[in-house]
């Protein structure tokens, strides 16, 4: 049998792709940076140099996660808008 992609159908791949494959892993460095942040910062409490780049490292590590979540909700709302068959 021969099955022609539609555009949407299309899109549905790109989007499972990255939910399902993508995601979790930028998810997941990002996460490990904050973590790796809060390890820093907390035991260098005497050193002001590892300190800052740990708090930096936190600052940035946050900063991922939220730009990630909010692009994440932005494609969410677009999807549903434009591709109503498509379920993500």
């Amino acid at each position: 049998m021969h099955s022609t992609l539609t555009f949407a159908g299309l899109v549905s791949r790109i989007i499972t792709l990255i939910n399902d494959f993508l995601l979790p892993i930028v998810v997941g460095l990002a996460f490990l940076a904050f973590f790796i942040g809060v390890g820093r910062f907390i035991f260098s409490a005497g050193d002001s140099g590892h300190h800052e780049s740990g708090k930096m490292l936190m600052v940035w590590g946050l900063v991922a996660l939220f730009v990630m979540f909010s692009i994440w909700g932005i494609l969410q709302i677009l999807t549903a808008t434009f591709f109503p068959g498509v379920s993500l």
